[in-house]
């Protein structure tokens, strides 16, 4: 009796918990998403003026790979994380629009590689480039988050699989 009174009273607790938090996560991801579209419309608005004659002529030649290429960003801004990776996606967004050799499928493999990456990823990348405009180096990503070799190691490696880096 004891047993069954107590299982009783954990169900009724917790079936009146569930959709509270329920609709707390619901809440919180809807409030992501639109703060990632708002930064994503801010970064495309501040670079506007690169883009209007590009868009005007891929809406008259090739509607239907604006419309995709936007529907590629807006999916993989939905549930981003990390800020920062708005403003990659939004990048390659925009200059996917700026290419004379665009097609859907490399658009789509762009926004696919861009979501299994992070922030960190992307600033490894971005000092084996051998760009020196950066201004960052491996050791001062390491000082900056505290990171040992082996976790750059494990990044190099994962860009390397990515076929973004050659071993």
């Amino acid at each position: 009796m004891f047993d069954k009174g107590v299982g009783m009273l954990a169900c009724e607790i917790v079936g009146s918990v569930v959709p509270v938090a329920n609709n707390v996560l619901l809440s919180y991801k809807q409030h992501r998403l639109e703060r990632n579209v708002l930064n994503a419309l801010n970064i495309i608005q501040s670079r506007q003026t690169e883009l209007e004659y590009r868009m005007s002529n891929l809406f008259e030649n090739n509607p239907v790979f604006v419309e995709q290429i936007t529907e590629a960003l807006l999916d993989n801004i939905v549930d981003e994380i990390q800020e920062k990776m708005i403003e990659y996606n939004v990048n390659g967004y925009i200059n996917l629009l700026k290419s004379d050799h665009t097609n859907i499928d490399l658009g789509l493999m762009f926004f696919k590689t861009t979501s299994q990456l992070n922030d960190l990823d992307i600033r490894i990348l971005k000092v084996y480039s051998n760009q020196e405009t950066y201004g960052e180096s491996i050791v001062s990503i390491c000082n900056e988050l505290n990171l040992e070799h082996n976790q750059i190691q494990f990044i190099k490696e994962k860009l390397e699989r990515f076929g973004l880096l050659q071993s």
